[in-house]
Order: structure tokens, then sequence, then C-alpha cells
């Protein structure tokens, strides 16, 4: 795991394309970062590639960079984007993109494809060159990647513990899931949701049934009939809140994160998966 903190003044350094039959990625920028790979439990080097420049100072200042990617993914337009994931040795093994009609892929990886990276971990960077071509996959129909990367990998620094039963912030949560099971909807909407949230804009001019619809939407937690909150952190008016449970299709476990509004903690979004 790359232990140093990132200097908020770090520069990115990337050029090159990403390319799927038809559609071709030019990349802007990118964002390196340590985030939870896409199979169990290790932790990875995830690689966010972008068209357009991206804001670092606002990803610098969160807890879930994957969160703030998205954000300005969505506030960017089209939607195109290119996430590679790497070992903690630079060890590339797989990419998720979305370029366009339907050039996607939710996760593919190669391992024949990959070996063929030249990326490597020095010190707290990601640095190195990619060539690969559809030829170099086993099935000979890989996107083509020629790329060149330099690029600090950020950690989460600055954030405080919070307390095992995770204080304030989990005290909100569990207000927003006591609201939940009484099926108070006022008071889902004043303890679930800061003011201005799109999701709770999205509970207006609906059917009760479609009012619970929006509400659980993606939220995992609130549904979930057993939650206990192991430990978490917080880092200016963002909170993450490490949490395990039962549901109805097994035991999930993952994260809440929370935002700090002038009425207090709310639940912002999730990341739980099933053990």
């Amino acid at each position: 795991m790359v232990s140093a903190a990132v200097p908020a003044l770090a520069a990115a350094a990337v050029s090159g394309t990403f390319s799927k039959d038809a559609a071709t990625f030019k990349v802007a920028d990118a964002f390196a970062y340590e985030g939870r790979a896409e199979f169990g439990d290790d932790i990875a080097i995830k690689v966010r590639l972008s068209a357009k420049p991206l804001d670092h100072q606002a990803l610098l200042a969160v807890i879930d960079f994957k969160a703030e990617l998205d954000r300005q993914l969505a506030l960017g337009g089209n939607g195109t984007y290119v996430d590679l994931q790497f070992g903690k040795d630079g060890s590339y093994s797989g990419a998720s993109y979305s370029l366009g009609g339907r050039t996607s892929c939710g996760w593919c990886g190669d391992s024949q494809a990959g070996s063929k990276s030249k990326v490597k971990v020095e010190g707290t960077s990601l640095r190195g060159v990619m060539q690969i071509q559809p030829a170099d996959y086993s099935d000979k129909k890989g996107p083509a990647i020629n790329l060149t990367l330099d690029l600090p990998v950020a950690t989460v620094t600055g954030a405080a513990a919070l307390p095992a039963a995770g204080g304030a912030p989990a005290q909100a949560l569990e207000a927003c899931r006591q609201a939940v099971k009484k099926k108070d909807m006022a008071a889902v909407k004043a303890g679930c949701f800061l003011a201005g949230d799109p999701q709770l804009a999205e509970t207006e001019n609906v059917t009760d049934e479609g009012f619970w619809e929006v509400v659980l939407y993606d939220r995992h937690s609130l549904k979930l009939p057993t939650l206990k909150v192991t430990g978490g952190r917080t880092k200016g008016d963002w909170a993450e809140l490490f949490v395990e449970g039962n549901g109805a299709d097994g035991k999930r476990k993952g994260s809440v994160f929370l935002r700090r509004g002038p009425a207090g903690w709310r639940p912002d979004h999730e990341s739980l998966h099933l053990e």
C-alpha cells in the first residue's frame, strides 16, 4: 500500500488514447487512488481517465474518491470515461469503460493483455507506458490502450477517527433507519437527505409506492433488518461509517457516507457488498 501522503499540489501527467471498435477516447486528465479491488477485499490502485480536466482540489477534500469522480463526470456532459485497475505493484488487471453508444464494459480483464503493460509503482506514484493492442488479448478483441502515465496515488489524508459506535453520524443514520422502518415520509424527507439532494427531489409528485422506491434506491443500509457500525472517520463535512448487516440476500459489509449540512449529518451514498 502506498503509505505517504500525496502533496496537495502534486501534478498528474497522462497522455494517450483508449480505443474500442470505432470509438476512441482521448485522455486529457487522470486521477489515481487506492480503493477496493473489483473483486475481493484487496486494495488496488484505481485510475480514472477523463476526457476533460478534473478538479483535483475537490478530489483531495473528500473521503470517497470514486463518488467525487462520478459527480464530476455527471457534471461534465456526455458521461464517457475509462477506469483502469492495477495491483499494489502496478500490475495491470483490467478496465471498466463507457465510450458512448454500446461501446462499454462493466469489467473486462485479461491477464494475457495485462502482461504487456510496463506500468509500475515508483515511490508514491504510478508510472509507465501501456501499449496494448487487440491482438494481445486472448480473444483478439480487447480495447487498444496507448497511454503514458505518471500519476501520484492518492490516499485519504487528514481524516479523524470516529468512536467505535460511530458518534453523531451513526446516530443520524440510525434516526433515518427508524424513520424508514416507521414509514414516516415526513421524517424520511427531513432526516435522510440534505436539502437539494437530487434523490429527494425525485420523491415529489409520486405515489406512496413510488416514494419508497425512490428513497430506498441503492440504499441497502436503510433496508437491512440489522445494521452494525464498527467505526468510521470524518474529514471536513464528510463522514464514512464502516458497517455490516444481514438481509434477505445475505450479509453485507462496506461503508455509508454522510454529509453534514445546517441541520446536521445526513446519509449521502454508500458502498456495500455481499460477503
